[in-house]
């Protein structure tokens, strides 16, 4: 009974790998419900993720109208409601739906502006392969891959703002006639350099109004109390609204863990979270736009814990301890993660 109910345990602990859930443009990264190894054919489970991060300037330079960078600041609250279906004993699919809400403080138009915004962000469809499942004496071995879509059905109105530039002749001007035919207009991070502003139209729109593919893999190990979740998750993206394309992204985690309590009605884990993000350059009209790839790493200490064969929830805070030294925007102060799940 007691190995019965410390597999069961185990399994539960599936349920979840916070699997890159990270902030390329902060709602890119798809939460993916693993599953408990009883689950049946035809079970499914629910559930709902939740981000939330604050991001604010990290210069210290004077801007427009006297606001110093460091005044401007975006809090992004990104939940995640999804649905996942186990078709096959080793396939499932899930369907992500994320409702976004940010609030902020920048420069516009010479002026301070501060205000939100809410909407559905970008829909996503995945499918789920589950290729490994070995179980030894005192330890088992469970990996995934997964591949899917993000559809465009947020409002992505607001990366007109990044199609925007000063420096860049519109239409047939006389301007644009007197440039020879080989002129690449500079284009410069959220409009003009003479904004000021370090929270832009990427930043807050909750779609980007393109089609994007989505490839990751999930990996466990469990030795006896101890165990570790790893996980990678690339994001290939394709031009969106305004002629906006966001750089391609690749993240991956590594969370070792230990349970701290197993009981047979619950589970209670510690898990310290390392994982890393890194995105290359978003383009406007085919060109790089400068200074908006970046690369980051977070730490931080994370508690999961399973209520019988169908509950899972985990929360933890994640520290960033590596930004981008020149980035031209926003970086994250902190995030706080945190999911509740179900199964059927």
């Amino acid at each position: 009974m007691k190995n019965i109910t410390a597999l069961s345990v185990i399994g539960v602990m599936f349920l979840t790998c916070l699997a890159a859930f990270a902030r390329a443009c902060d709602s890119c990264a798809i939460y993916t419900a693993r599953h408990a190894r009883s689950t049946g054919v035809g079970s499914f489970q629910v559930g709902v993720a939740e981000r939330f991060t604050r991001f604010s300037g990290k210069a210290e330079e004077d801007g427009v109208s006297g606001a110093t960078n460091s005044q401007q600041y975006m809090n992004s609250a990104v939940t995640q409601f999804y649905f996942n279906y186990r078709a096959t004993t080793d396939l499932s699919f899930q369907l992500t739906l994320p409702y976004i809400y940010r609030s902020f403080r920048r420069v516009s138009d010479g002026t301070i502006e501060k205000g939100s915004l809410s909407g559905i962000g970008d829909l996503a469809l995945l499918v789920n392969a589950d290729f490994i499942k070995k179980t030894f004496n005192s330890s088992s071995l469970s990996s995934n891959l997964y591949a899917g879509l993000k559809l465009p059905t947020g409002d992505s109105g607001r990366l007109s703002e990044e199609a925007d530039s000063d420096s860049e002749p519109a239409g047939n001007s006389p301007a644009k006639s007197l440039l020879p035919s080989s002129f690449k207009p500079f284009i410069t991070r959220h409009g003009s350099a003479e904004n000021g502003s370090l929270v832009g139209g990427d930043d807050l729109t909750p779609g980007s109004g393109s089609v994007d593919l989505l490839i990751g893999s999930n990996l466990r190990y469990e030795y006896q109390r101890y165990f570790v979740n790893t996980s990678l998750q690339y994001v290939l993206r394709s031009e969106g609204s305004y002629d906006f394309r966001y750089g391609n992204e690749v993240s991956w985690s590594v969370a070792p863990g230990y349970m701290i309590a197993l009981q047979h009605s619950y589970s209670a884990s510690f898990l310290l979270n390392l994982s890393s993000e890194s995105k290359a350059n978003d383009r406007v009209n085919g060109e790089k736009i400068p200074l908006s790839a970046h690369d980051r790493i977070f730490l931080g200490p994370s508690i999961a814990f399973t209520y019988g064969l169908r509950w899972y929830g985990e929360a933890g805070l994640q520290l960033p301890i590596k930004s981008p030294p020149d980035s031209r925007g926003v970086e994250p102060d902190y995030r706080v993660n945190a999911v509740i799940n179900c199964r059927f």
